[in-house]
C-alpha cells in the first residue's frame, strides 16, 4: 500500500492523482486511504511510520466507534467490553498496525452501523 502512495505523490497533486499500479494504469481501491497516507507523507516524510498511521488512526476510532456503539445499544458495561475485545483481538493487533486497507474500511463499516443505530 504504501508503494502505491509513493507513486501516486509523484503523479501530482493530491485530489487529481489517484493511485495506480505498477506500468497497468488501472486504479486501485478507494483513494481515501492513500490520500489520508500521502498527507502523512507530506507532514512527516515517507517513512514506514507514516505510511502505518492512517491505519493505526483508524484502528484506534474503531475501538472508540465499537465503544459508543455498545453503550448506545446496549449499556456501559457492554460497550466497555465491546471495546476491549476489539482492542485485544488478534486480528487487529497484528493487522492494523500494517499499512492495508482493512482498517479504514473497518471503520468505514463501523460508521455505518453507527450512523444507522
Amino acid at each position: 500500500m504504501s508503494r502505491s502512495s509513493t507513486e501516486a505523490m509523484v503523479s501530482g497533486p493530491l485530489p487529481s492523482s489517484l493511485p495506480l499500479t505498477m506500468a497497468s494504469g488501472q486504479t486501485l481501491e478507494s483513494p481515501l486511504f492513500y490520500w489520508s497516507e500521502r498527507a502523512a507523507y507530506s507532514v512527516l516524510g515517507t517513512n514506514l511510520f507514516a505510511a502505518r498511521l492512517p491505519s493505526a488512526l483508524a484502528w484506534i476510532s474503531v475501538v472508540l466507534l465499537v465503544l459508543a456503539l455498545g453503550r448506545r445499544m446496549y449499556g456501559e458495561a457492554a460497550g466497555m467490553t465491546a471495546a476491549i475485545l476489539t482492542a485485544t483481538a488478534f486480528g487487529w493487533v497484528k493487522y492494523a498496525r500494517l499499512a492495508m486497507m482493512d482498517a479504514p474500511m473497518a471503520l468505514g463499516l463501523a460508521l455505518a452501523a453507527y450512523a444507522t443505530w
